[in-house]
This record gives structure tokens, sequence and C-alpha cells, in this order.
């Protein structure tokens, strides 16, 4: 039961940097992720620390390392492109790395039959209620309101 209330948590905590809200008009979310990796000079980095708690988590619920290697190429190539200017946004919104990892997970945990993880599979569409949903919106202000001192702050130092 605690590997099933593990993966719960991190199916949660992906859909939050990936997918927490969907962009009107389509079929895909947007979540934290790509949005601190519009953040100059490091807004990536914090998208790859916060990635790397996925997989740290996967090891100690037993991922094994050709596994832990994977979800580590995907965080690798998610900071890597999303560097680059503009088309690195975009890709971030569309490459969901976070998402690959739980599902790289999630497979693992099912076909390893130690534990019935069945039942948690209607926490993989990404619904917020309540208080999550509150703190991201609060989280993403935030970060949209630095965001747009810092180009204040760049336009005015020239």
């Amino acid at each position: 039961m605690k590997k099933a209330i593990a993966l719960r948590e991190l199916r949660q905590f992906s859909d939050f940097l990936d997918r927490a809200i969907r962009i009107p008009g389509t079929s895909q979310g947007i979540g934290l992720d790509p949005l601190i990796g519009l953040i100059p000079g490091g807004g990536d980095l914090l998208g790859a620390v916060l990635a790397g708690y996925i997989v740290f988590r996967s090891f100690q619920l037993g991922l094994p390392k050709k596994l832990l290697l994977i979800m580590t190429y995907n965080i690798v190539i998610d900071t890597v492109l999303g560097t680059v200017p503009i088309f690195g946004d975009l890709f971030d919104v569309l490459w969901k790395a976070n998402v690959k990892n739980v599902d790289i997970l999630e497979s693992y945990l099912m076909d390893s039959e130690e534990e019935d993880i069945t039942n948690i599979n209607n926490y993989s569409d990404g619904d917020f209620r309540g208080k999550g949903c509150l703190i991201f919106t609060a989280v993403l202000f935030s970060i949209l309101i630095l965001i747009l001192v810092l180009i204040i702050i760049l336009a005015i130092t020239g």
C-alpha cells in the first residue's frame, strides 16, 4: 500500500509540474515546470531539481538503474532543450518529462506484482481541486509577477 500511496503522490506532483491547467482549445496542459523555465538564468535548472525529486523517490521505491537512467535522460533533454529561447519554452510544454517519468515508475510497479497499485489509476488525469489548485494558482501568479518585475528591471537598466 505504501508504494501505491507514493505513486499517487508522485503522479499528483508530476501533473502539478507538467499539466495542471488545461490550455483552452487544446488537449494540452501546462504546469509549473514550463513556467519556471521562463525565468532567465536558472529557471530550467530549478525545474530539473524539482524533476529530480521524482527520480530520487523512484530510486527509493526500488526502480532498476536502467529505468532511473532513462528518467534522468528525460530530465536532461527537458533541461538542455528548455534553455533554448522560445523553442525551449514550447518544447517544455510538450515534452512533459515528469509525466513520462511517473509513467515509467507506474509501469514498473504494475509489472513487479509486489503490490496492487491498480486502484490509483484515477489520479493520472491531472484533476486538481481545492487547496492544491489554489496553491498552484498562487505560485503561478507569483512567478508571473517575478518575471514581469525582471523584464521591467532589464528594460530600465537597458
